[in-house]
């Protein structure tokens, strides 16, 4: 696929250059009724800014120069962790299991369990399992040994799901079955990704179709399911295909009781999305953190904001506040902060109310 679409990109770049000038080929751009080569490794560069090219050559990347403002060519550099930043064209370091050149053009391999190096027979840090001895990476002499001595002998820790065993000349045993981290043979502290630990320290499987219980019944559900959430205590779970509710805020639970939490109402994802402190109803498919339609009893609905638009929602937040003693203006117990009344209505200084003819299409009729 990548090899057609760059054959795609090539023929139409050809198909420019023989309109701008049908004597120059790849690699060069027409100036006064002559071809000159485009930059180092460029195929295709634009003939109003020759400096600027449209397609590298293969192993070079098309790089935009924000000093020059202009796209030039980079050298890939495999295995490259992070380029040097006043030469792009040089590797400052390479990922783990390779170095870097002197020349900055190359990253090579390491040796052999060898994780960072500073060149193919120097290294610094090896893999699980191995110790350093002249720099190179040399296997532990115990078995299952994650991490040992300088001279391999002593096991210094053991590898997940094996533990020491033996008060001098320690040895790692495995742990039971499914467990990846333990203290001796019968009693486990963490199962594997799927298990959870029982009241007797042994792991058991986490429901069907859950994939992690370490935290909970089930912290998650397989891939194309969802969790079942109890609202009342949150600790029945189920991982269903669909739910018959709606779900939580990310749309991973469904709630049992196919009813949003209270302050929570569903949007037309199904999702409950949290309506505000105080709110009664909402209207969740606004995009705002206002969207609070009508309050609790014992609060005032807010409108935090003027123009008409806004109105015609009728949203806002709720506060235990009355409107005019708190110096804003109100219009059918809802209080506007910002000075202003609705669209058509006229604000009285006096009783600090909204008055006049409502607007049919104002939304607060």
């Amino acid at each position: 696929a990548e090899m057609k679409m760059r054959v795609g990109i090539l023929l139409l770049a050809g198909f420019f250059l023989s309109a701008v000038n049908a004597a120059c080929g790849y690699g060069e751009y027409p100036i006064n009724g002559e071809c000159k080569l485009c930059d180092a490794n460029c195929e295709v560069c634009d003939p109003s800014n020759p400096g600027s090219c449209e397609i590298c050559t293969g192993g070079y990347n098309r790089v935009h120069n924000k000093d020059l403002d202009i796209f030039q060519c980079m050298l890939i550099i495999e295995n490259c962790g992070k380029l040097n930043y006043t030469d792009r064209t040089k590797c400052q370091h390479c990922r783990d299991e390779y170095y870097v050149t002197e020349d900055q053009t190359q990253c090579l391999p390491c040796s052999s369990h060898c994780i960072l190096c500073d060149n193919s027979t120097t290294c610094t840090w090896c893999e699980e399992g191995f110790y350093l001895e002249k720099g190179v990476c040399v296997p532990c002499l115990r078995k299952f040994c994650s991490k040992c001595d300088t001279q391999g002998k002593n096991c210094l820790k053991c590898k997940n799901g094996y533990y020491f065993s033996g008060l001098f000349d320690k040895i790692c045993k495995p742990c039971m079955e499914n467990c990846e981290m333990c203290d001796g043979d019968r009693t486990c502290m963490l199962c594997v990704e799927g298990y959870k630990q029982d009241e007797n320290g042994k792991c058991k499987p986490c429901p069907e179709n859950c994939a992690s219980c370490i935290k909970s019944d089930c912290d998650f559900c397989n891939k194309g399911y969802l969790m079942n959430v109890n609202i009342r205590n949150e600790s029945n779970y189920v991982c269903s295909k669909q739910c018959n509710g709606p779900t939580d805020i990310y749309g991973t639970k469904c709630l049992t009781e196919n009813k949003c939490w209270d302050l929570f109402d569903e949007d037309k994802y199904r999702r409950c999305k949290y309506c505000g402190e105080n709110c009664e109803k909402c209207n969740p498919n606004v995009e705002s953190t206002n969207i609070c339609t009508k309050c609790q009893s014992g609060f005032t609905m807010v409108m935090p904001s003027y123009d008409y638009d806004f109105y015609e929602s009728n949203y806002g937040y709720c506060q235990k506040l009355e409107c005019e003693k708190s110096g804003y203006y109100s219009l059918d117990g809802i209080c506007f902060i910002d000075g202003h009344c609705p669209y058509g209505l006229t604000p009285n200084n006096k009783s600090m109310r909204c008055t006049g003819n409502i607007p049919e299409d104002s939304g607060l009729m």
